[in-house]
């Protein structure tokens, strides 16, 4: 087994965990997975999907925005099961969205949350090698956390870090980025070349630190410090809730959650 065994979640910052939750439940659909009144975080579940959406508050508020200043890159996107998205009933639940982008091989856009973060959404085509055929008559809006993206200056040397440092599978170059896998894990990180000056990064400058994406380890001491040998940057192992969680910054300064343990999810 490798270091780590998939995205064990997807993270937004929100104004109050409980109020964006119930907006997620109530508009789009999600379950409560886990997490208690007074901590600041909700826990919540897409579809039938393996990777979770935690809402953390942080004070300040500052959204997340798109990766690309020229938009239609956000941090992590939905995978829908529909065709035509669902606009028109995304639009009626009051929904703010943006463009549709439409490539042979899937059709995305992006949307608002309750606290204008920005979360994109995807429909992968037949033609595409992530395309998931839904039996169902009328699909649900969405299923899983399809990808996260991560901005690389340099993607040569990204992808050289990811799968060598760690252990992430490449399975498709397709010359602006890169998607690759996390152990047997369902959602994939791809890597997206941009240039400098037209990343938009979260100002995180006040507060707790942020990572928008967190590993799970098989071991996380051991993970720890198989990251430090290889000469990674990694923060000191703190205990959150019913986990224990450290970061590792990649080489472009990008912030990752390592972390062992399970939230409480129900109906896992």
């Amino acid at each position: 087994m490798g270091m780590f065994e998939r995205i064990e979640r997807v993270s937004l910052p929100v104004r109050d965990a409980s109020a964006a939750a119930e907006w997620y439940v109530r508009k789009l659909g999600f379950a409560v997975a886990g997490g208690e009144a007074g901590t600041g975080e909700a826990v919540l579940k897409v579809g039938d999907g393996e990777t979770l959406l935690s809402l953390v508050e942080r004070h300040p508020h500052r959204p997340l925005p798109h990766i690309s200043k020229e938009g239609h890159t956000p941090h992590f996107n939905l995978f829908t099961p529909n065709a035509n998205l669902r606009l028109a009933d995304l639009r009626a639940r009051g929904i703010r969205l943006t463009e549709t982008v439409e490539s042979p091989v899937l059709k995305c856009c992006e949307m608002y949350d309750v606290d204008d973060n920005v979360v994109g959404i995807c429909y992968e085509k037949p033609t595409s090698r992530y395309f998931v055929p839904s039996a169902e008559l009328l699909p649900p809006l969405f299923t899983k956390v399809l990808a996260v993206f991560i901005p690389a200056v340099d993607l040569e040397r990204a992808i050289r870090w990811y799968v060598g440092t760690l252990g992430f599978t490449l399975v498709h170059h397709w010359g602006g980025g890169a998607d690759l896998r996390i152990g047997d894990g369902e959602t994939i990180a791809t890597l997206i070349e941009i240039e400098p000056a037209a990343i938009g990064r979260l100002d995180l400058s006040t507060g707790e630190p942020f990572s928008y994406f967190t590993l799970k380890a098989a071991d996380l001491e051991q993970a720890k410090a198989r990251l430090e040998r290889e000469g990674a940057e990694t923060s000191p192992i703190r205990r959150s809730g019913p986990t224990c969680r450290f970061d590792v910054q990649d080489p472009e300064g990008w912030r990752i959650g390592v972390e062992e343990g399970r939230l409480p999810v129900f109906g896992r």
